[in-house]
C-alpha cells in the first residue's frame, strides 16, 4: 500500500555523515512532532500485545489453561515498509503488510516470527514517515555504496518493556549481538517511567566496548550493524512499582 512520497532533509543529517554510530533526537534529525498526534501514539503503547517469543512461560501457561500469575516483560507490535529511492532524491514509502519477521543472524532470531501489526491509523502519520525517511537517508549517506542504493526494507518495532519489583526486564536476552541489517536504530526511547539502568552499549567488530549511554525519553541511537555489535542492559523498577520503557526500533536493509 502506497503511503506517501517523501523528501529527506539532508541538512539535518550531514553532521552525522561518516559516523558509524550516534545519539540523536527527533529535532536533531529533522522530524517534526505534532504534540497531539504524538501523544495519541504514546497512548497506543497501552494496547500492545505480549511478545510471546519473549515470554514463553506466558504462552505455555495460556495454552495449558493454568491459572497462574504471569509477569509479561515485553510487549510488541510490528510494521514493515518498502522504500523506493528515486534519482531526484525523493522516496516512495509503501506499507508491506507481511508481518513475518526473521533476522540474518546465527541464533534463534533467524527463525520466522509473526507479530501483531502496528495500528493502521498511525501508518500515515507525518512524523513517523519523516522518521523512516530520515533514518533511511542516514543509512544511505553512511553506506560505502550509498549512491547505488535503489530501495530499502525498513522493519519498525514498537516495544514496551515492563519491569516489576524484583523482576528486571531485558530487551536483549541474546546478549551482545547484531540484528542482521545494514543499519539499525536499536532504540528510540518514547517513554521511560519509574526505571533505572537500561544502558545501551556499542562494541566494535572485535566486541570491544566503544560507547555506552542510558537513553532518556526523546533520545535514540543509530548505528551500523554489519561490523558493530550492541547490547542493552535490563531495566529495574524503582520501589514497589512497575517500571516501563517504551521504544521504537528500526532494522534497515539497503538494496
Amino acid at each position: 500500500m502506497f503511503l506517501k512520497n517523501m523528501k529527506p532533509n539532508y541538512s539535518r543529517l550531514l553532521p552525522f555523515k561518516q559516523y558509524p554510530f550516534h545519539k540523536f533526537t527527533f529535532k536533531k534529525i529533522g522530524v517534526n512532532i505534532d504534540p497531539v498526534k504524538h501523544q495519541e501514539f504514546l497512548l497506543s503503547y497501552n494496547n500492545l500485545p505480549i511478545d510471546s517469543y519473549m515470554d514463553n512461560d506466558y504462552e505455555r501457561d495460556r495454552y495449558l489453561n493454568k491459572k497462574q500469575k504471569i509477569h509479561a516483560t515485553r510487549l510488541r507490535r510490528f510494521a514493515k515498509f518498502n522504500v523506493i529511492i528515486h534519482p531526484n532524491h525523493t522516496y516512495d514509502i509503501f506499507y508491506n503488510n507481511n508481518l513475518h519477521f526473521s533476522q540474518d543472524v546465527n541464533d534463534s532470531r533467524n527463525k520466522t516470527r509473526i507479530f501483531d501489526p502496528i495500528e493502521s491509523k498511525f501508518l500515515k502519520e507525518q512524523w513517523l514517515l519523516q522518521f523512516i525517511t530520515q533514518m533511511t537517508a542516514n543509512s544511505i549517506i553512511n553506506h560505502i555504496d550509498g549512491n547505488k542504493v535503489k530501495r530499502a526494507e525498513v522493519s519498525l518495532h514498537q516495544v514496551r518493556q515492563i519491569s516489576y519489583p524484583g523482576l528486571d526486564a531485558f530487551n536483549s536476552p541474546e546478549g551482545v549481538h547484531r540484528d542482521g541489517a545494514d543499519f539499525i536504530v536499536s532504540a528510540m526511547v518514547m517513554n521511560r517511567l519509574n526505571v533505572s539502568e537500561g544502558t545501551t552499549i556499542i562494541f566494535n567488530e572485535y566486541r570491544d566496548e566503544i560507547y555506552n549511554t542510558i537513553l532518556e525519553k526523546g533520545e535514540g541511537v543509530f548505528q551500523e550493524d554489519r561490523k558493530l555489535w550492541h547490547y542493552v542492559t535490563g531495566i529495574k523498577s524503582r520501589g514497589n512499582y512497575l517500571g516501563i520503557r517504551d521504544i521504537l526500533g528500526l532494522d534497515i536493509i539497503l538494496k
